[in-house]
């Protein structure tokens, strides 16, 4: 019994398809290629299903299975694609369209959340827009659980971002859009999983707060930049004075080097010549004495009976006469020598002459 009503079925479902597939001729010239790209490809008794898409099919009126991509048989009549309302904000006139489909996409989609005003904790009140990606997770979920998903997703991320910003200053909305942007995605994601949905990333495209707002904050950021350039400035002049002091203080303490080992340098150089001078004069009266002891030998050889140190001290008395006397014109000098002595001392050279040129 359940075979006969099979193939009736089966054949009232072509015979459908057959007049379907007629009209659809007909109408198609009608309806641009861009809008039938979205239809369902059903053909009577199965479905085909696109990769990264998905159908819910139901079995009279009740969820059967979810359709992976691939070809599937289904029983006409009795099962049926479940139909979901897709909804999308057009950028030409920024409105909100919606239309039915039975194909659930699964690859990633935007979400422009509209420009809205928001005020902060420290009442002032902003225009925020942003974009949301997500992504279905669980095609029963999003079928079952909301109407229209993308409204609700939207809707949400609105409603969160009241939330978020109302709890922050003005400041922190300012310099926090990572934060911001992290906050947001937990929050919708603890009220997106209920749909079936994944929050993959969202991002704050503009925050603008208001006119007058936006001139004080011009005003402090340019004040700000005079304060920084002041400071570089007096900064850059107190490292040129502290360099210019330093580089000074370095001449002066390398002139006083210089100065110093100079002055070692000329004490070192008449140490070496008095050193020298000495070891000279040293020299000179070691070869003096020598030439003495030499000539007194030789007036020893000479005149032996004769005494040759009185001979030297003779003859160094006699050289010393002129010295005394030099400069004493008309004076009286006096020698502190007895007049017998100096008699004995040129008897002494008298005969030690006469003895020499004897011999």
């Amino acid at each position: 019994m359940k075979s006969k009503l099979v193939v009736a079925l089966t054949l009232f479902s072509t015979m459908n398809h057959a007049m379907l597939v007629q009209k659809t001729k007909k109408i198609a010239k009608k309806i641009k290629i861009n809008q039938t790209a979205h239809r369902d490809i059903s053909w009577g008794c199965f479905y085909i299903v696109p990769q990264q898409k998905r159908i819910i099919l139901e079995r009279l009126g009740k969820f059967k299975k979810i359709l992976e991509p691939g070809i599937h048989l289904k029983l006409p009549i009795i099962e049926e694609a479940r139909k979901i309302e897709w909804s999308f904000i057009s950028t030409k006139d920024n409105k909100r369209h919606s239309d039915m489909v039975s194909h659930i996409d699964l690859r990633e989609t935007t979400h422009h959340i509209p420009s809205q005003k928001v005020i902060t904790q420290d009442n002032v009140a902003m225009t925020i827009d942003g974009i949301l990606y997500v992504s279905i997770a669980d095609p029963e979920r999003v079928v079952y659980s909301v109407r229209d998903i993308n409204a609700a997703i939207e809707q949400l991320a609105q409603t969160t971002l009241r939330d978020v910003i109302g709890s922050m200053t003005l400041d922190e909305t300012s310099k926090s859009r990572d934060v911001i942007n992290k906050k947001l995605k937990i929050k919708l994601q603890e009220s997106a999983d209920r749909w079936g949905v994944t929050v993959n990333h969202i991002e704050l495209k503009e925050i603008l707060p208001p006119h007058d707002i936006q001139h004080a904050m011009e005003s402090q950021m340019k004040a700000e930049r005079e304060r920084r350039a002041a400071i570089l400035t007096a900064e850059g002049q107190r490292t040129a004075a502290i360099l210019l002091a330093e580089g000074q203080k370095e001449a002066v303490i390398r002139q006083a080097e210089a100065k110093n080992q100079a002055t070692i340098l000329d004490a070192e150089a008449k140490a070496k010549a008095i050193t020298l001078n000495a070891e000279a004069e040293a020299k000179a009266r070691f070869a003096l004495a020598e030439a003495e002891a030499r000539g007194m030998e030789v007036v020893q050889k000479a005149a032996p009976e004769q005494n040759a140190l009185a001979y030297l001290i003779a003859t160094k008395y006699i050289s010393a006469l002129p010295a005394i006397t030099e400069g004493k014109e008309g004076k009286t000098v006096v020698v502190p020598y007895d007049a017998t002595a100096l008699a004995g001392v040129t008897s002494i050279i008298k005969n030690f002459l006469t003895n020499a040129t004897r011999e």
